[in-house]
């Protein structure tokens, strides 16, 4: 759906391939293949921080699971926030606390592609505002501030 808006459309995911071939069924089957790269674990720093700086959305659609696993805070969201990359995060776990809507990103019902479309779009419409505020929004994050909290 989100590849008939955005014809160009590229996703590439990045992190344990777990699930590699299921992803790749999927490609295959809504014809999607050559807008999908997985490229697995990244193999360090300045890798990791080429595929923040050359994206124009990070997404993490993280579901609760059925044995209890559930994403935590999301630290990764504030690492892209800290490359200027705002964040599209799903509603119902650990994520809602990393993301402020309109600031660093948008929270979304992560099954509802109508919703994801609608916050992508907002992203590319207000990029350049969103990527100075996920700066000044990570910077509450820093370990000073986060110091003085616990105290």
């Amino acid at each position: 759906n989100l590849k008939k808006k955005w014809p160009n459309i590229h996703y590439h995911i990045v992190g344990n391939p777990k699930t590699k071939k299921d992803l790749l069924f999927l490609a295959n089957k809504y014809q999607v293949v050559d807008n999908v790269t997985i490229h697995g674990q990244v193999k360090g720093k300045l890798e990791l921080a080429k595929a923040y700086q050359t994206a124009d959305v990070f997404i993490i659609l993280s579901e609760n699971q059925a044995d209890g696993d559930v994403e935590g805070f999301g630290i990764v969201i504030l690492e892209a926030n800290y490359f200027s990359l705002p964040a599209i995060g799903a509603k119902g776990c650990g994520i809602e606390d990393a993301i402020m809507d309109d600031m660093n990103g948008y929270l979304v019902n992560g099954k509802s592609y109508k919703d994801i479309e609608k916050n992508i779009d907002k992203i590319l419409k207000n990029k350049d505002r969103l990527q100075i505020s996920t700066k000044k929004h990570v910077k509450n994050f820093s370990w000073d501030k986060i110091i003085k909290q616990i105290i």
